[in-house]
């Protein structure tokens, strides 16, 4: 019996190494993953931390994929891709290899010990919503009711305050 496939969306980020590359060998290797398929992805933007201390610049695209992995299979898959980059641990701020975060996986709200969906900080930070806007600017937000275009046009207009 098939699993429903669930649309979700994924952001990456990379300030280590060869960056740009390993954002696109990333891509490449979850589409290759036999129960995951990239529907969509942004351009690469180069944007500066937040929230963290003074660190070399991120490389940042955002992802569209459909998937039949529950949300924690996912976050095991995408760790352990973290872990293939180099990425030490997960939650430390230090500057990464790579990271992946799951930003929204249709319209589930999930709250557990590991994981947090929609992703805590997605409505808060500029170079996450300047990503998925791109891809996704009508998507709602399931907590906040609010598009992903409205969310970045709100980041926008407080950042240049």
């Amino acid at each position: 019996m098939n699993k429903k496939l669930k649309k979700v969306y994924l952001e990456l980020g990379c300030n280590l190494g060869d960056c740009k590359n390993n954002l696109e060998k990333c891509i490449e290797i979850l589409n290759m993953h036999s129960n995951l398929k990239v529907l969509k992805s942004s351009k690469i933007y180069l944007t500066k931390p937040e929230g963290v201390g003074p660190q070399p610049n991120f490389y940042n695209c955002a992802l569209e994929i459909e998937t039949d992995l529950t949300s924690d299979e996912l976050l095991i898959l995408t760790q352990d891709i973290e872990i293939s980059f180099g990425r030490k641990s997960k939650g430390d701020m230090a500057p990464r290899e790579m990271d992946i975060d799951i930003l929204l996986y249709e319209d589930d709200v999930v709250c557990s010990e590991n994981l947090t969906i929609p992703h805590p900080l997605l409505h808060e930070r500029y170079f996450v919503l300047l990503c998925l806007n791109e891809i996704a600017p009508d998507l709602k937000h399931p907590i906040l009711g609010e598009t992903v275009n409205n969310l970045y046009q709100q980041k926008v207009c407080t950042t240049i305050k």
